[in-house]
């Protein structure tokens, strides 16, 4: 059986000295879910983890990996050794204060999608469409989601699974001023 990707040292020599097991942080992220997005939360029950291996990294941070069917073999989630460094460096490439909306596609374990939320400024809105809620359920163990449900009027709108239909998307599409409609993203996919 293929074993998780495992860190040696941190980038900057330092581990996380507050890192919550994979279990303490899920049981976190689930509590807020329940205030902000409890509908989120009832969805993800339905849902086991499969094909799916997470667990610590000796960074200190939740790494894993996906079965890919096609290739016969797993495949990663995040970067392997340090999760959050790669994605706060790939967010700070594409970031730009010019895009009014953000789209991404996936949340992968949450790393990306949390590094380009703390990047927003006022102005600017994320989108978070992800199709399968075992990947959306994976990143409750790996990040603490809550960057992701601003309260400092940052504009962040997700939705997982059977949430993603006309009737709810072309709402939120329609209710973006013309000038958001000229300036979103691409649609942007971790890893």
């Amino acid at each position: 059986s293929p074993s998780l990707p495992v860190a040696v040292a941190s980038p900057n020599g330092h581990l996380p000295t507050a890192a919550l097991s994979p279990e303490s942080r899920f049981t976190a992220n689930c509590a807020l879910l329940a205030q902000v997005r409890p509908e989120i939360l009832q969805d993800l029950q339905r849902f086991p983890l499969v094909n799916l291996q997470i667990g610590p990294l000796a960074c200190g941070e939740v790494g894993g990996q996906v079965w890919d069917v096609g290739r016969q073999g797993y495949i990663p989630l995040c970067h392997s050794d340090y999760p959050m460094a790669g994605a706060e460096a790939d967010a700070e490439s594409v970031y730009t204060r010019d895009i009014k909306v953000y789209t991404l596609i996936g949340m992968g374990l949450g790393y990306f999608a949390v590094a380009l939320a703390k990047r927003l400024r006022p102005w600017q809105r994320l989108l978070i469409l992800d199709l399968d809620p075992c990947m959306f359920k994976a990143s409750l163990y790996a990040v603490d989601i809550a960057p992701l449900f601003p309260q400092d009027g940052k504009r962040i709108d997700i939705f997982v699974g059977d949430q993603i239909t006309a009737q709810a998307v072309e709402p939120w599409f329609m209710n973006l001023d013309a000038k958001e409609k000229l300036h979103l993203s691409m649609p942007l996919r971790t890893g």
